[in-house]
């Protein structure tokens, strides 16, 4: 399954006919583009990299790490589950059926 993300790639030119603009996805990622690539933290993916669920490669001194690779990582993550939490629950009746209105006053 692919995560359709944007990430602002710059555009590398590419020999093409008759000015035919090509874009390249890019094949790997630095941390800082990863981790906005997967929405989490650059911490999050150091932490996946340390403990051995995210491969990562060294780049000079750069780690970096391959799309194909975060997007498997991202599929692997547990999903989140519906809370069974009673206020939770009882929130969730209290609202169904009509919609909610919150109004603020402020002084």
């Amino acid at each position: 399954m692919s995560h359709p993300k944007a990430i602002t790639v710059t555009p590398v030119s590419v020999p093409a006919p008759d000015g035919v603009q090509v874009y390249l996805q890019p094949r790997s990622l630095n941390l800082a583009d990863a981790s906005k690539y997967a929405g989490v933290s650059q911490w999050t993916l150091s932490e996946a990299i340390m403990k051995g669920n995210l491969p990562a490669k060294w780049a000079g001194r750069n780690r970096i790490v391959l799309v194909k690779d975060v997007d498997a990582w991202l599929d692997s993550l547990d999903n989140v589950e519906p809370s069974t939490a009673p206020s939770i629950q009882k929130r969730s009746r209290s609202s169904s059926g009509r919609d909610a209105v919150c109004v603020a006053t402020l002084r």
